[in-house]
């Protein structure tokens, strides 16, 4: 899957029947602004923001991907920085179907105490097929997901946890790599594996699930996989260790 750059956007979505002044606004929006004093940053007020965003830069755009980082202050889970995808159906260039895409980046900065609650920004691009599927309207909140896990604090190696909404099987990408499962063996944030036939095998196909990777602290180096139904909120896990490569399935002992 390749993308076309601006240029290609500035073509195709701000074409002759959109005037200069609007093109002009519409960037301008996306340039990177402070949240409103006050501004909630939980997962679903944010998404009301970023939906809001979309909908003004064009009504066809729709979510199909979240990538999330959790802190936890207080043993419960805060955004530390998100990112959503939106996708849009756009005409063929040169012979060839495609979409683009529209990210909308939120970072927190409550913790550095400044008198706003975060920033938001967004780029567009534009890539070839495959294009991706909307994401369920009825999605719930990852922090629902996580507190239904019944755990304390959870990181992905660090000191967070980095969650992701996608559809299982999807064929398309347009995320950070550091969070696909797109190699044999592949070491992504905090030197976190993950391993693409291991997710193949236990993550439930074609489901949209909120899905992340911890480690435990066991002998060796003990990863566990767990996907949360996107829509019930239903938790499935499977653990692996890592004594040689590649991981080798392990029962799920309670994390340490």
């Amino acid at each position: 899957m390749k993308y076309w750059g601006w240029m290609a956007i500035i073509l195709l979505s701000f074409g002759s029947a959109v005037g200069a002044g609007q093109v002009d606004q519409l960037k301008e929006e996306l340039r990177e602004k402070t949240l409103p004093a006050n501004e909630p940053i939980d997962f679903t007020s944010l998404r009301k923001r970023a939906d809001a965003m979309a909908a003004r830069q064009d009504s066809s755009f729709k979510l199909h991907q979240v990538e999330i980082v959790f802190e936890f202050p207080s043993g419960t889970p805060r955004i530390d920085h998100e990112d959503f995808h939106y996708f849009r159906p756009v005409p063929s260039v040169r012979g060839r179907p495609g979409w683009e895409e529209l990210r909308v980046g939120v970072s927190i900065t409550v913790k550095y105490r400044y008198k706003y609650p975060g920033r938001i920004s967004g780029s567009r691009q534009m890539f070839d097929d495959p294009r991706p599927s909307p994401a369920p309207a009825n999605i719930i909140a990852p922090e629902e997901g996580l507190r239904r896990l019944n755990r304390g604090p959870m990181t992905s190696g660090g000191n967070t946890l980095q969650v992701q909404l996608f559809q299982v099987g999807a064929k398309y990408w347009a995320g950070n790599s550091g969070w696909h499962p797109s190699s044999s063996v592949h070491t992504g944030h905090n030197g976190l594996i993950i391993e693409e036939p291991f997710f193949v095998k236990t993550a439930p196909r074609g489901k949209w699930v909120w899905w992340t990777v911890t480690k435990h602290v066991a002998a060796g180096t003990r990863y566990e996989y767990i996907y949360i139904d996107a829509v019930t909120g239903k938790a499935t896990s499977h653990c692996a260790e890592q004594p040689v490569s590649p991981l080798v399935p392990v029962p799920c002992a309670p994390p340490g």
